[in-house]
């Protein structure tokens, strides 16, 4: 009894001391809001956004439910529907709801339940293959696919395929910051917790970010690690107690415990992230676990891929009931324009957030 009542003690304590480190200190900009004007062909009514990209002049998205992903020629604040990229189906050429997209230069690769698609933008069909392993994130370039994957029975988080499905190798073992010894116990659920996060490239190095913890770790595409971050400690004290409540839950527990809705416990520390040029923007999660409450704007950090520091914020209100899920960022005259989804009692729309000067 007496030890039980210690432990509470020591966690209090625990909680009571992140609550009090100094915020640090970067720039931190307001946003204003601008609707995007979406061309009258297709409205922009999405059922579900479930992934967008940005790449030269266009916009891509991914509509879950209505099993299309559609390519915008993007004009500013205007989209003009450009093409439908793939059919519903199950065949060559077809998807079945998209999840998730990475395009590089004039080719998405996009991700459904069952395959990965890689086609041009214009919409002409290259590759189509399984997925074996329960990806988390993939990312593809000029002649590579990057997948991270929560797979129990591998030893490796990323496989690197060809753009055609075959396999060239295996990078990054698990051995990078959860005890190699206790992943042996994790159950499949759990692992793809542990993992869970995104991996991007500038071509030069391969980023790769825990949306539970908030370590962030920069490799050559080799797999050699070159730098590692927990940002968690500069993300502010709701990133800062919801990291040590998930270390609790996830990798402290001897098992994994879900409540009555089947909720594992943990908490997202960001929702999205999009690296564009020498800085990843995260778009931060819109619960507020210090006081059991949503937030009710839009929290975007810059981290600059050289040395993995948090350089920058930016925010702006929304009302309430407002959430936001996705982020595509493009810079114009060295400063960020962020496109957001913007999910209300009305329905999906998307807009632009910019710097209010």
């Amino acid at each position: 009894m007496e030890m039980n009542f210690i432990k509470k003690r020591v966690w209090s304590s625990f909680i009571l001391a992140i609550l009090f480190v100094v915020k640090p200190s970067y720039p931190d900009s307001r946003l204003k809001m601008q609707k995007i004007e979406m061309d009258e062909k297709e409205t922009g009514f999405y059922k579900a956004i479930t992934d967008m990209a940005i790449t030269n002049d266009k916009l891509i998205i991914a509509d879950f439910f209505s099993n299309q992903v559609l390519c915008y020629k993007y004009l500013g604040a205007k989209a003009v529907f450009s093409n439908l990229i793939g059919r519903p189906g199950q065949g060559p050429g077809d998807i079945q709801k998209p999840i998730a997209l990475s395009a590089f230069k004039d080719r998405v690769a996009i991700r459904d339940q069952e395959n990965v698609s890689i086609f041009s933008t214009d919409g002409e069909f290259f590759y189509k293959f399984k997925q074996f392993s329960p990806i988390i994130d993939h990312l593809m370039n000029d002649s590579r696919i990057y997948y991270l994957s929560s797979n129990p029975s591998s030893k490796f988080l990323i496989s690197v395929l060809s753009l055609n499905g075959e396999l060239l190798s295996q990078i990054l073992e698990k051995r990078l910051w959860v005890n190699s010894g206790e992943l042996t116990a994790l159950n499949s659920f759990r692992e793809r917790l542990v993992y869970d996060g995104h991996i991007w490239s500038d071509g030069k190095y391969l980023i790769y970010v825990s949306r539970y913890f908030g370590i962030i770790e920069k490799y050559s595409l080799s797999g050699e690690l070159l730098l590692k971050r927990d940002i968690s400690e500069d993300l502010g004290n709701n990133a800062r107690t919801k990291s040590a409540v998930n270390r609790r839950t996830l990798i402290q527990s001897r098992e994994l415990k879900l409540d009555k809705k089947g909720s594992p416990g943990c908490y997202e520390l960001f929702l999205d992230s999009h690296l564009d040029g020498e800085y990843l923007y995260l778009l931060m999660s819109q619960y507020d676990l210090l006081n059991k409450k949503p937030i009710n704007k839009v929290d975007i950090r810059r981290i600059n891929t050289s040395d993995l520091k948090l350089s920058a914020s930016y925010s702006v209100e929304l009302k309430s009931k407002e959430r936001s899920s996705e982020l595509c960022v493009r810079t114009v005259n060295h400063e960020p324009i962020f496109v957001v989804d913007v999910q209300s009692e009305t329905g999906l729309e998307l807009y632009e957030l910019y710097i209010d000067k």
